[in-house]
């Protein structure tokens, strides 16, 4: 082995990254969208697990505002997850948010930071939408990309329906 070999981590070593990124037209204004993807309650949609969204039984743990003022770069919000014997803490913090073109915020759960990141463009048809999601943990993918991961298309895009679709819903 050589001495760059040794200074280089080992592939089961240190951070792990993934990117997943894509986009789609949307035939609403780009102002309607940007309002929609930069609320709390669709931010809580997209973080919540999915087993908690599909179960009637048990509500999907609450996204709380805990910094004061407006929604806005550096506003912080707390989640609640797991048993009551072992929870675990989810911090969502805004990290930009330039309206109507740029919404992005990260997700920190344990080990596991995601940075979610919505993009819009204005055109003739409506709005262009590319959402950008990278994440990074000591070993794999957290949870929190759960909802966003069955949109995933081979090579890391999107697939372009899918987000539509999931946009369609929640807008």
């Amino acid at each position: 082995m050589s001495p760059k070999d040794l200074r280089e981590p080992l592939p089961t070593e240190g951070s792990r990254r993934m990117t997943i990124e894509g986009s789609t037209m949307v035939n609403r204004p780009i102002e309607d969208m940007f309002d929609c993807v930069a609320s709390g309650k669709f931010m809580q949609q997209v973080i919540s697990p999915s087993w908690l969204r599909k179960n009637a039984l048990t509500p999907a743990p609450q996204l709380r505002q805990i910094s004061e003022g407006a929604m806005g770069v550096g506003t912080k919000f707390r989640q609640n997850v797991g048993a009551s014997d072992r929870p675990l803490e989810v911090i969502v913090e805004v990290v930009a948010y330039q309206q109507p073109t740029t919404f992005a915020f990260e997700v920190t759960r344990g080990l596991n930071v995601t940075k979610i990141k919505y993009v819009f463009q204005s055109t003739s048809d409506g709005t262009r939408v590319t959402l950008k999601v990278r994440t990074r943990r000591e070993t794999g993918l957290g949870r929190v990309l759960g909802p966003i991961i069955f949109l995933v298309a081979p090579r890391g895009r999107l697939d372009e329906q899918r987000l539509r679709q999931s946009l369609a819903e929640r807008c």
